[in-house]
């Protein structure tokens, strides 16, 4: 409740996950092909941050409750790196389960959520099974989720998500029998803005090669070009009607004088290092 309320999102659904760990808390979110009994990966990286790694493979709630997930580790043991499991055998260690409970109460927050499941029981005079997969829907969360939550919260019977288990239910089908529209999609970029940026630097500061560039973007040489370009160029009308390719000036020095490195006022500035202009 207190990071929702740091970050000024309230109490409602948060179908924006990933842009609002990246830009407005700092995680480096990355999506890779991973085992399937792998959810994700994190470690603190130097230059580069706080580094999440998530497995593409696995369903966008799954995704979402993964990175989640690694924002509790984040909150409490940041410099330590670590595996994330998609099951656990046996009793998970404590870390692991605040992790778990640190998701579940971020991603679906007690005040909302006892908010909509009193709204749905009063006007119908019950919460059934179709309920739940529409509430699941409403937060983007899988419907085992949503209901280990409900339980949590005392408002569903304990055992619930053991007994949907138990009886093979299958939320996708139930999700196209309810009609229920998808829910909202995070972005499926392999790697996030920041380090696109920072390997079009080094490149363009003569650090590494086109080919490392292409392997750190993951992709061939052609679309590294064409990312670089991007990121460079901006295509604009001209003022005789032409359209003309404009390099964009990203890498020119801003920071006044007092806060450049040959400054004694840039002392006790730690991380500063902007480069002469």
């Amino acid at each position: 409740a207190r990071e929702r309320s740091r970050l000024h999102l309230g109490d409602q659904p948060l179908l924006n996950l990933r842009q609002v760990l990246e830009n407005e808390v700092g995680l480096r979110i990355f999506l890779s092909s991973l085992p399937s009994w792998l959810a994700g990966m994190y470690a603190y990286v130097a230059d580069l941050g706080y580094c999440v790694q998530v497995n593409r493979k696995h369903p966008p709630d799954r995704q979402r409750f993964t990175m989640a997930h690694e924002y509790g580790h984040f909150l409490t043991s940041r410099h330590k790196p670590g595996l994330d499991y998609a099951s656990e055998q046996g009793r998970k260690p404590p870390h692991e389960r605040f992790a778990d409970a640190y998701a579940a109460g971020f991603l679906m927050p007690e005040t909302s959520i006892r908010r909509n499941f009193m709204e749905i029981a009063s006007s119908t005079g019950d919460f059934q099974v179709a309920d739940l997969c529409r509430l699941s829907n409403r937060y983007a969360v899988s419907v085992p989720a949503m209901a280990l939550r409900l339980e949590q919260l005392g408002l569903i019977e304990k055992g619930t998500s053991d007994l949907l288990r138990e009886k093979q239910f299958r939320p996708s089908l139930a999700r196209a029998q309810l009609r229920l529209p998808p829910a909202a999609a995070e972005p499926q970029e392999l790697y996030p803005e920041r380090y696109k940026y920072l390997a079009v630097q080094a490149f363009r500061q003569e650090k590494i090669s086109e080919g490392q560039l292409a392997r750190f973007l993951r992709t061939d040489r052609v679309r590294a070009r064409e990312i670089l370009a991007s990121c460079v160029t901006r295509a604009e009308i001209g003022s005789t009607g032409e359209r003309e390719i404009v390099e964009l000036p990203f890498e020119w020095s801003l920071p006044s004088k007092a806060l450049r490195p040959d400054s004694t006022s840039a002392k006790g500035v730690p991380g500063l290092a902007v480069a002469p202009a």
